[in-house]
């Protein structure tokens, strides 16, 4: 029987998280963070989680940290800022009911990580007498490279990988001659 030939679909398939992954999370809203493979496998990723999420009818944004990032700063200022959740015209509100995937999230500053952080605080339960959370969503992150290199050298924030390194898939290193598109 002679081989047949790849397809794109195998292609993705190979990025599919495993049955029990998908199974074990997707009816929760906990944050994901994909770190290795390329841009593409990433996203890819993302958007699988987000189908099979309880907010999957909801809206999938995805914006990169190193070219997005003063925007999605203004919009942690802002849900932070105000009582009433966040402007109409920013990041957070377009990702609101769905999932907002932040790929390359090594590349934010300092500054935004530390809003993020804030951000996701605030995400929590609410607890005797807080303030209830004011978004609805899930946080998916992606990095090309591990974190934990990124915190070791004090360009990552340990309190935030810890709050988003609560369900990982490592992704196979994207080839050589493609880089991280």
């Amino acid at each position: 029987m002679e081989p047949r030939p790849a397809t794109a679909a195998d292609g993705l398939a190979k990025l599919a998280p495993s049955a029990g992954l998908m199974r074990l999370h997707r009816r929760s809203l906990t944050h994901l963070l994909l770190m290795g493979g390329t841009a593409a496998d990433r996203a890819c990723l993302a958007l699988a989680f987000h189908r099979a999420s309880p907010l999957r009818r909801g809206p999938f944004l995805q914006v990169k940290g190193d070219r997005d990032g003063a925007r999605l700063q203004r919009s942690f200022q802002s849900a932070l800022l105000t009582t009433d959740g966040v402007a109409p015209d920013d990041l957070l509100r377009a990702a609101e009911g769905g999932t907002l995937f932040v790929d390359r999230v090594e590349k934010l500053s300092l500054a935004t990580q530390g809003l993020f952080l804030r951000f996701l605080d605030r995400l929590s339960p609410a607890e005797c007498g807080e303030v209830p959370a004011v978004w609805l969503g899930r946080i998916t992150v992606g990095s090309v490279a591990p974190l934990e290199s990124a915190v070791a050298t004090g360009r990552f924030l340990p309190a935030l990988f810890d709050c988003l390194d609560k369900v990982r898939v490592e992704l196979s290193p994207p080839r050589r001659n493609g880089g991280d598109a």
